[in-house]
């Protein structure tokens, strides 16, 4: 043992014991002296004697140092400091509490006879190794004859290891450094001194730290745990392992020498010492053990705040932050998604939560029986786990800080470390995912706001380092694997080609873009992929609790279930065991709610998202200025090859953000971000072929429409002023919107026609909101110039009408059926499964009726509003016959003999307002009763036009008192010009149309013929346009076709107009005598 302790110590078993003048301590690396804190209480006997104080009258004090012999000295702080001595009559003395080293003094009689400490009986300096090799060597366990060293191994601290007696010694050593400095003794002696306990503190950390690293090359005299976990007693205290929420104490013995030592000084000491001579293998196992007190822990306990305290009381020290992220165990190999969490270094810290997946404690304690009502969630108990949440996650971004600033190595193993746990976690941006595979919402979250926290200093208001970011990161560095992620746009085998060509890994990469796309990965993988799952969770359990209390109902009034039979109790059981499973998923939503609510952390998202769309903008902005100088719109047709190529989640999880933050924390964007986001939502609303994914595109308007919703004590919504001040937005929103409109007609999804409606409902209240702006209104004004492309828009709005209100009549009537059926007298007599499937289609019908009804009644309020506006955009041949076609067949709904059937038992449980909707029909042939085009289009119509139709109309005008008696005569004005023309239409049926000059779909008489170019058939021009609003092909082979490519046929046209010229001669040449009392038509626009 002697031999191995040499050894390590740099001396040669065999070498003879060196002269006093001599002898070598360990070599030591240089280092600047360390500040000592207070000292710690030293023993009576340690005390120097007091000195005389000057008189306090005196204005001098004496300048003579104090007298005192230093060998003296010298010998008294070695004994003291190590609790030896080789007088026997000294240990008997002091009860031997001081250890009789007589193997030492028989050793100095054999080897040194002539060493001045045989006569003194007093250690010396060149002895202070020996001793305290000796006092090492002392086993309580020996078996010996000698009397004397009996007494000396029965006196021994019981039970004390030899890390504790090596503490004791060194905090005695600081003591008496503390003495020596109080007391006015002349430099020289001081020195002298000082060297002499320097000597001693150098002495007992090589020793401590061998004991740390292998604690069986010394005689342990305790059954106590030695070694690397010893240290843990003073980094973590005592009071850390008890549990404040419950009896359970600590029982650890923790020795008096290791009670309130300064563990901070004590490193510092060790670090000064073994600084390149051997520090990490010293500190690692110190390091891993502390590390490791974290598995198995939750946020209820207090240890883990102990567990950070003593990593950053560790990390303090360079040298020892640099070994930190050079363990294997920082980042375990071969890692998974699992191990990473949970046998990292700091993964099991990471991962402190409050999702129930890591902490379903926190989910059983404080929501076992949670309400799934936001507004109803405790704040006592939110304010008290985000505030510990708070807590923790400074702390740890305070550890990763120290570390990312100690070395080039330490940072580049810490940007490691999360991009490894953003690759390894890649299957959380699944619609489903399996929690056996990935690490847990608690370890992604934390790491994504550890990131964001570095993320602070570059997100300044003023965007002054936004230039700063590589846009092509991913070409310079492969930190992040991005192979198997979506592109914006592009498919793999494009993104794959791009990045093998476009590839540099020698091209630096700053930190800021390295932090910028980490935290872009880990908001999608950590935020988004804990929402999203929490958000399906809820879902569920909204889904199954109706279903549940039903059972519970039916198992309460059921007779073939009566209290106390078999069938009963086993229906009970299994019952209850859903119910308790349903408490559960509730208690884990809303433990979830802790962290994805959170305000402080939303205010956070939100200031990084808010720096994520402007870098967005100025990533397709052509200039690459914005926001020093807004963007330009519309964007080129031709977008930045880089974008296309980049992962999809980033505007993915972009757009996510912000539905989750208009839908429920609108307020947030008060303060900050509105801006910022208008300018992107206006950007992509302008340019949607940016996005590739429709989901994404359709969101946009989305987030645009949540921002005007009311919320609070607010009457309007967090974005309304700026959709109607904004500088992009005035210039661009409103033929943006209708463009949209128009390009969402196909999402190339499965579900297209849906989101269409939906995507359509949320532009058509947007417009609803911007529609009192005057400069709103200008650009629609403007945007009717482009006739082809208004035209598109409102014949689709015109369809979806159709669509939309036909289904919501014919659901209303389905209704009314299923509520006779189930008020009749036999429908109770009826079979259980008849009875449950009338009641399944009637619920059905409601909810349908309910959404068509509000899709339905927003697109006729829009064609209320353009017509008002821009109604000669309406006369468009193609446009008008079709316009008056829908509304006299809803009108004939509303007020004709099928109203009956629309009457329901609760209209408004399903959105229907059959006056609002007869009003908004009725205000759009207001609009238009002045154009002649219309007149025509309405007199034309033969399927639910009819004059007593009108008549029947003005009679419920009149009645309930919707419109003026001067508007109800306006009307019936109206109704006799389209009856004079309907009698000249008729005129004009009867004559015989020659079959050259008919529309050869719609029968009738062209005006305009043309030539489709590839089947050659001949069609009246307002035929093929309405036919390609809908249909991009020619009707009759269905081969591709466009307006522009129609051939006038004008030698038809020509014949044509002379024949109808002809025609109308003749027919004034009838009536030239004839009076006429009906009302003078008016012109054509």
């Amino acid at each position: 043992i002697r031999q191995r302790r040499l050894e390590r110590l740099g001396t040669p078993a065999g070498s003879p014991a060196p002269q006093p003048e001599e002898r070598e301590i360990p070599k030591t690396t240089e280092r600047k002296p360390q500040p000592v804190p207070a000292p710690a209480r030293i023993s009576a006997q340690q005390k120097p004697q007091p000195q005389p104080q000057p008189s306090t009258s005196s204005p001098k004090l004496s300048s003579q140092p104090a007298q005192f012999d230093i060998t003296e000295w010298e010998s008294r702080a070695i004994e003291s400091t190590l609790k030896v001595t080789i007088d026997l009559n000294t240990a008997d003395a002091t009860s031997w509490t001081v250890s009789y080293l007589k193997p030492l003094l028989n050793e100095l009689e054999e080897e040194q006879p002539t060493h001045k400490a045989l006569q003194t009986k007093k250690l010396t300096p060149d002895l202070i190794d020996q001793a305290l090799i000796a006092r090492l060597n002392l086993d309580p366990n020996a078996m010996m004859d000698d009397g004397e060293m009996l007494t000396v191994i029965a006196s021994l601290p019981s039970n004390q290891t030899t890390f504790e007696y090596l503490v004791g010694a060194w905090r005695r050593a600081r003591g008496q450094a503390v003495q020596l400095n109080k007391i006015d003794y002349s430099p020289a002696d001081k020195q002298r001194g000082m060297s002499v306990i320097n000597k001693l503190k150098e002495l007992l950390l090589s020793y401590i730290g061998l004991t740390l690293q292998d604690p069986t090359m010394f005689v342990q005299t305790s059954d106590k745990p030695s070694g690397a976990i010893e240290f843990l007693q003073i980094l973590i205290p005592d009071e850390a392992s008890a549990d404040p929420y419950g009896d359970k104490k600590s029982t650890r013995d923790i020795s008096p020498e290791l009670q309130n030592v300064p563990v901070s000084d004590l490193l510092a000491d060790i670090v000064k010492r073994f600084d390149g001579d051997g520090l990490e293998d010293v500190i690692t196992p110190i390091i891993e053990l502390t590390a490791g007190q974290a598995k198995g822990l939750d946020l209820t306990g207090m240890l883990w705040r102990s567990i950070i305290t003593a990593l950053e009381t560790l990390l303090q020290f360079k040298p020892i932050a640099g070994i930190f992220t050079t363990l294997p165990s920082f980042i375990p190999t071969p890692a998974t998604a699992k191990s990473i969490e949970n046998d990292s270094l700091l993964g099991p810290l990471i991962g402190l939560s409050t999702f129930s997946s890591s902490a379903p404690n926190i989910a059983k304690l404080y929501f076992s029986d949670a309400s799934l009502d936001r507004e109803e969630q405790s704040p006592i108990t939110q304010n008290t786990l985000r505030a510990t949440l708070d807590s923790l996650q400074a702390s740890l971004f305070g550890i990763f800080n120290v570390l990312v600033r100690t070395s080039p190595l330490s940072r580049e193993r810490v940007l490691d470390f999360f991009a490894i746990a953003a690759n390894l976690n890649g299957h959380r941006g699944a619609m489903r995912v399996d929690p056996k595979r990935v690490s847990g919402d608690g370890f992604m979250f934390n790491c994504q706001v550890i990131l964001s926290r570095f993320a602070d200093p570059f997100m300044d208001a003023t965007f002054s380092k936004i230039d700063k970011i590589d846009p092509k990161y991913f070409c310079h560095s492969k930190r992040l694997d991005i192979s198997e992620e979506t592109k914006i746009k592009a498919d793999k085998t494009e993104s794959d080609t791009f990045y093998n060509e476009n590839s540099n890994k020698d091209h630096p990469v700053n930190f800021i873009s390295e932090v910028f796309y980490l935290s872009l990965a880990f908001h999608y993988l950590g935020y988004h992929s804990a929402q999203r799952q929490s958000g399906s969770l809820k879902k569920h359990i909204d889904m199954i609790e109706p279903q549940l209390n039903a059972q519970r109902n039916q198992l309460l009034n059921d007779p073939r279930f009566a209290p106390g039979t078999p069938g009963r109790m086993f229906a009970e059981k299994q019952l209850e065991k859903q119910e308790i499973l349903l408490k559960e998923r509730k208690a884990a939503v809303a433990s979830s709610w802790i962290q994805l609510d959170d305000p402080a952390s939303m205010t956070r998202i939100l200031g990084f998202y808010t720096f994520v769309t402007t870098w967005i903008v100025r990533f397709v902005d052509p200039s690459h200025q914005h926001p020093q100088k807004l963007v330009t719109l519309p964007l080129p047709d031709e977008m930045p090859v880089e974008f296309k190529m980049m992962p999809e989640y980033i505007l993915e999880s972009t757009v996510d953000f912000f539905i989750q933050l208009t839908r429920y924390q609108p307020h947030q964007l008060e303060s900050s971000g509105k801006e910022e986001l208008m300018n992107f939502l206006v950007t992509f609303i302008c340019s949607p072929k940016y996005i590739g994914n429709p989901y994404s595109r359709n969101k946009i308007v989305e987030i645009m429409w949540n921002g005007t919703h009311p919320y609070g004590y607010s009457r309007s919504g967090v974005l309304s002023d700026s959709i109607n001040y904004h500088k992009l937005s005035l210039e661009h929103l409103m033929p943006s919107l209708m463009s949209f409109y128009i390009d969402v007609e196909r999402t190339g999804v499965s579900s297209q026609f849906y989101d269409r409606l939906n995507v359509r409902y949320n532009i058509a209240r947007l417009l609803k909101v911007v529609w009192n702006n005057p400069t709103h209104r200008d650009k629609l004004k403007e945007d009717t110039m482009n006739s082809d492309k208004f035209v598109r828009f409102t014949n689709l709005v015109m369809n979806d009408s159709t669509y939309l209100l036909d289904e919501a009549l014919g659901k209303l009537a389905s209704i009314r059926q299923y509520e006779e059926e189930l008020n009749s007298p036999g429908f109770s007599n009826r079979p259980d499964n008849e009875r449950e499937e009338v009641q399944q289609s009637f619920e059905e019908s409601g909810r349908a009726a309910g959404s068509y009804t509000a899709l339905g009644g927003e697109s006729v309020r829009l064609l209320k509003a353009f017509t008002a506006e821009a109604k000669a955009a309406f006369m468009a041949p193609e446009i008008v016959d079709r316009l008056a076609a829908m509304l006299c067949y809803n009108l004939d709904a509303l007020a004709g003999p099928r109203c009956q059937e629309l009457k329901v038992t609760n209209p408004e449980k399903y959105g229907w307002r059959p006056r609002q909707l007869l009003t908004d029909i009725i205000d759009i042939f207001m609009n238009l009763l002045d154009c002649r085009e219309f007149i025509e289009g309405v007199a034309k119509d033969g399927r639910s036009y009819s004059k007593t139709l009108f008549e029947r109309a003005a009679g419920i005008l009149r009645r309930k008192a919707i419109k003026t008696d001067q508007e109800v005569d306006l009307l019936a004005r109206f109704v006799n010009q389209v009856e004079q023309v309907r009698a000249e239409m008729m005129e004009e049926d009867e004559a015989d149309i020659p079959e050259e000059y008919q529309d050869m779909i719609m029968a009738t008489l062209m005006r305009d013929p043309v030539i489709l170019p590839g089947s050659k058939a001949v069609l009246d021009r307002s035929t093929i346009k309405s036919h390609l609003l809908s249909d991009n092909t020619d009707p009759f082979n269905r081969s591709p076709l466009t307006i522009d490519q129609v051939v006038p046929h004008t030698e038809l046209k020509a014949e044509i107009d002379e024949w109808v010229a002809k025609r109308r001669q003749a027919k004034l040449d009838e009536m030239t005598n004839a009076t006429n009392a009906v009302d003078v038509l008016p012109p054509k626009n």
